[in-house]
């Protein structure tokens, strides 16, 4: 088997500058795990670009590396949700989620950001994002959603009031009769 661990070594051939792939020589390769997943990709152009890409044991990637100096790293949970990503470049982001792989939040270098709040069966209750866009749902015990309204004005269901009994008595009076 094909760990990750084993597949980060690579070398580089400084006198001929071309990169080599971690058994040394200057092709293309695939190495699985055993259970067929890719672990480790490496491939070279005709003219001598490469790129390197290294996979965890459920086949996303985790690093990529190129001859021009590009590169991009990422992280994921146990369930394969992307928790962090950062490149070369400068940019980076962070996600969370809950227990059941719903998305609750995103913040990227950018300043970019969005929020979820959910209930219990992991149906969106709010929603909020950075250029101040927003949305509220709520939703009956079978999960079907009664209300919705968002930030540009949008509304729609039913937003019934419940009452108890000595609030119903209170607001039409304690003399009041039921007919049958």
């Amino acid at each position: 088997m094909v760990t990750v661990d084993i597949v980060r070594i690579f070398r580089y051939n400084k006198k001929i500058k071309v990169m080599k792939n971690l058994q040394g020589k200057k092709e293309d390769l695939k190495l699985y795990n055993d259970n067929g997943v890719l672990v480790y990709e490496f491939y070279q152009s005709y003219n001598g670009l490469w790129s390197e890409i290294i996979y965890d044991d459920n086949g996303n990637p985790l690093t990529f590396k190129e001859s021009l100096g590009y590169w991009a790293e990422r992280t994921y949970d146990d369930n394969g949700n992307k928790l962090t990503y950062k490149n070369s470049k400068g940019y980076c982001y962070e996600r969370t989620y809950d227990d059941n792989g719903n998305e609750l939040t995103f913040k990227d270098s950018k300043g970019d950001w969005y929020e979820y709040t959910r209930d219990d069966n992991g149906n969106e209750l709010t929603f909020k994002h950075f250029d101040g866009y927003w949305y509220e749902r709520t939703y009956d015990d079978q999960g079907n959603e009664l209300t919705f309204k968002h930030s540009d004005g949008v509304s729609r269901g039913f937003n019934i009031p419940e009452y108890t009994m000595e609030q119903l008595t209170e607001m039409i009076g304690k003399e009041f009769k039921i007919k049958k």
